[in-house]
């Protein structure tokens, strides 16, 4: 198997950017993973998005890697709810490991804040289990509630203590340019 490295990073800023298309913000990371990266271009390029389909984008590997100006490299879309960057690091990762490309571009990318709060609450539904969740009208909201619920009571944690997780989260965003 092939050693596997990361030779750049590129990132944009997060945000409700409505002005901006899934493939510009996409395209714009891996502009600046591929400067980070000493100009090495990548042979595929692999996206990890769960969501496309609200925005009315689909085929995104592709359109990212034309925007971006690698016309003609192999692209890949992988989803796995909102594992799907961590899919997509996967992918790369074995398509890299496997010999079958020599530099793989991982990208993710969603675009939900600017979306009404239903159509998102459903998309997100989407990714559930229709059979045994859906049905009763659980939302990832709903089962997100359910999981810190039990672990709160598991581990003894305090809803005081469980409060204090998103304030950090917020005061580690302000610091981050890009957040």
């Amino acid at each position: 198997m092939v050693k596997v490295g990361v030779a750049g990073v590129g990132m944009t800023k997060v945000g409700k950017l409505v002005s901006r298309s899934l493939r510009e913000l996409a395209s714009e990371a891996l502009m600046k993973a591929t400067d980070d990266a000493g100009g090495v271009k990548p042979d595929a390029i692999v996206v990890g998005n769960m969501m496309s389909s609200l925005v009315e984008q689909e085929n995104l590997a592709s359109l990212i890697a034309d925007t971006a100006g690698l016309r003609g490299i192999s692209g890949f879309k992988v989803e796995g709810a909102c594992g799907s960057g961590g899919a997509a690091v996967l992918a790369g990762y074995s398509l890299v490991a496997s010999g079958l490309f020599q530099v793989v571009a991982v990208v993710g990318v969603e675009k939900l804040s600017e979306l009404p709060t239903p159509d998102v609450t459903r998309g997100l539904a989407w990714a559930a289990d229709a059979d045994y969740e859906l049905i009763h009208g659980v939302s990832f909201s709903g089962l997100n509630a359910l999981v810190m619920r039990n672990y709160m009571e598991k581990y003894g944690v305090s809803r005081e203590e469980m409060a204090a997780w998103p304030v950090l989260m917020h005061e580690n965003g302000y610091h981050n340019p890009y957040a």
